[in-house]
């Protein structure tokens, strides 16, 4: 019986030391990201699909040429990083699943998004074709700042490789959606984002 019970117990310490090892995360500028590689993709491929969704959105109810444009653009390249970031998971022997959040962060990243999509829906015209570029830049400034913890935490790792080559695409999506903002801005009269992307997350070395 005694063998019984130092076996369950070593059983115990095990399954807690791994369930300390899904919920560690790591703290980046300010923001908590979990440092199991799933769970980091999940969370990646979860981002990816809002903007797919929010892209399909837009080329359904924006009257807007240069925005359908801009939407056709999104879901293609979201739509390879998605790709790319499965490939990196088969490769790695695993599966792509359900992304569930793990900290108050990514529950709070969950909730606004849906707020978007709801919002979203309930627009027309002008008003949505605003909401939704505002929603592109929100949206791909998190998902830099993923990225850019993802390649501290993935160092040296085929993850930060991956990620590491997302970075620049993701800049140039940013920064067309930011410029396109500005302009609908501008041509309505109500002042805007103008053209400057400073306030795009960037490595600039201060972690």
């Amino acid at each position: 019986m005694r063998h019984i019970a130092n076996a369950l117990l070593v059983v115990g310490m095990l399954w807690a030391a791994q369930g300390q090892a899904r919920d560690k995360t790591m703290d980046y500028r300010g923001m908590k990201f979990s440092t199991d590689p799933k769970q980091f993709v999940d969370r990646m491929l979860y981002l990816h699909g809002e903007i797919i969704d929010e892209g399909r959105m837009a080329q359904r109810n924006s009257q807007s040429p240069q925005v359908k444009e801009l939407s056709e653009t999104l879901v293609k390249s979201h739509q390879a990083f998605d790709e790319r970031l499965k490939k990196h998971l088969k490769e790695q022997k695993l599966q792509p699943g359900t992304f569930k959040s793990t900290t108050d962060e990514e529950r709070g990243t969950v909730a606004l998004e849906k707020s978007t999509e709801n919002k979203l829906k309930t627009l027309s015209g002008d008003a949505f074709d605003q909401a939704f570029l505002a929603a592109q830049v929100s949206d791909h400034d998190r998902l830099l700042m993923s990225v850019l913890a993802g390649q501290q935490m993935f160092s040296g790792q085929p993850l930060g490789a991956v990620l590491a080559e997302m970075q620049p695409e993701l800049l140039k999506l940013r920064e067309q959606a930011y410029q396109l903002l500005g302009q609908q801005a501008a041509s309505l009269g109500t002042g805007g984002a103008g053209t400057d992307t400073g306030n795009a997350p960037k490595d600039d070395g201060k972690k």
